[in-house]
């Protein structure tokens, strides 16, 4: 027969480590009674669900914005783009004011060596983007005038040579005025050799390139090339999409957020007297 104090350590440890006892009651959140039934969910379960909850909100958000922000570029390309032409030499306008705006210029093409901007693709076909150094007339400021696209032969190499490109020391360009594309994944490292008659780039970096050529390189790229243009345009209508899809995934993101606070209060709402 047990002896009354084993009995009594006994009945202390379950009273104070059991669901019931002092140290459950203080682990166990407070119940709230709604009638005949009871809601009292776990910590565990509570946290979890306001993570997740906060997750889906956010890529919801997120969907939004996206949306708007694409809305905003659309707008802003058909109202520039339809705006008369603007003489770089006699420039007032500056940032989004000059994005996708025909743009006319006079100047002179520096002898620098041939940029070439690698894997561009044209009716599928791989080749290459001829830049030209272009300095405004009476200015300090240098704009890279995209000449148009060059097939690139089965090894990858372009199909024309430095010396078969022609720049005029002087002329008028025309075009349409666009952003140069942003560095996203960087593939390869720029190099720049001066004795090099062609200089090959995996990506355009305008901040590396006027920093190599040691020019005041603008941030923005004139398309000569009317193909050029048409490939640009048709690129950015799949690149853009449209804004309703993003708005699509949001409302798909906010709905699953929904689902997972029902499925929360619907599991731990009970009704009272049934053993939980």
């Amino acid at each position: 027969m047990k002896s009354v104090d084993t009995e009594r350590c006994k009945n202390t440890a379950l009273l104070a480590g059991g669901w019931g006892g002092w140290r459950g009651r203080a682990l166990r959140p407070p119940a709230i009674h709604l009638g005949r039934y009871c809601f009292q969910p776990a910590w565990v379960m509570t946290l979890l669900t306001l993570v997740l909850v906060s997750l889906l909100a956010g890529l919801g958000f997120w969907q939004l914005a996206r949306a708007d922000a694409k809305a905003q570029l659309i707008e802003r390309f058909d109202h520039n783009s339809a705006l008369p032409a603007l003489d770089l030499n006699r420039l007032k306008a500056s940032g989004q004011q000059l994005e996708y705006r025909h743009a006319t210029a006079n100047g002179e093409y520096q002898d620098t060596p041939v940029i070439l901007l690698n894997n561009q693709i044209n009716q599928g076909r791989i080749g290459f983007h001829l830049l030209g150094l272009f300095r405004l007339m009476e200015s300090d400021k240098y704009l890279l005038i995209n000449q148009g696209w060059i097939p690139a032969t089965i090894e990858g190499k372009p199909t024309i040579t430095a010396s078969r490109i022609r720049l005029y020391n002087s002329q008028t360009v025309q075009g349409l005025l666009v952003p140069a594309p942003r560095v996203g994944l960087r593939l390869g490292e720029l190099r720049y050799r001066p004795d090099a008659p062609v200089m090959e780039l995996p990506y355009l970096d305008p901040l590396w390139l006027g920093r190599a050529l040691n020019v005041d390189l603008q941030p923005f790229v004139l398309l000569q090339n009317t193909q050029i243009i048409d490939q640009y345009k048709q690129q950015r209508k799949t690149i853009w999409l449209n804004p309703e899809r993003h708005r699509g995934y949001a409302l798909q993101w906010f709905s699953l957020a929904l689902a997972l606070v029902m499925i929360y209060l619907l599991t731990n709402l009970k009704r009272k007297g049934r053993d939980s």
